[in-house]
């Protein structure tokens, strides 16, 4: 049967899953964040995390990633696709974040894939969509929260003449 998989699920408008006659299997359930703040300070989410809940989990360790820019974005859609971010200057795509994914296979055996550990799929993950399995957890680089000024500029429109 034709399935489509969705993760945290961010696209709610109808036929956003690419599925018609088949079925969807969503990894919404598979929620869970662990934090491995040690020396290296990484941490392994599930697919069904939205970006909003991996910064919640990760704030009381003084700690942030480079993930979604919309709080409400799932994770896999967005690290399996590349993935824009505020930092991606100083950090790379979200997928350049990546350290490794647990992925069930389509003939159907669970691997890891890693910089060491079945590099081609490794590669092919990055960027490459849901094209070559299901990704049941990622682990991700951690960063200590930087600290920031934002400025926020608010134009009162009916002085738009007078500028032009």
């Amino acid at each position: 049967a034709p399935f489509s998989v969705r993760g945290g699920g961010h696209m709610n408008f109808p036929d956003s899953y690419n599925i018609y006659n088949g079925v969807l299997l969503a990894l919404n359930n598979m929620n869970n964040t662990t934090v491995n703040n040690g020396i290296d300070s990484t941490f392994t989410v599930g697919p069904g995390n939205r970006w909003v809940d991996v910064y919640a989990a990760l704030e009381p360790y003084g700690l942030y990633t480079i993930g979604g820019r919309m709080k409400t974005m799932g994770v896999p859609g967005l690290s399996l696709i590349g993935g824009l971010h505020y930092f991606i200057n100083k950090y790379g795509f979200v997928m350049d974040n990546i350290l490794q994914y647990d992925v069930v296979l389509g003939n159907g055996p669970q691997v890891v894939a890693n910089n060491a550990t079945n590099r081609d799929l490794f590669w092919a993950l990055e960027g490459g969509a849901n094209n070559f399995g299901v990704v049941t957890r990622f682990t991700y680089k951690a960063y200590a929260i930087p600290k920031l000024s934002i400025t926020y500029l608010q134009f009162n429109t009916s002085q738009v003449k007078a500028w032009v």
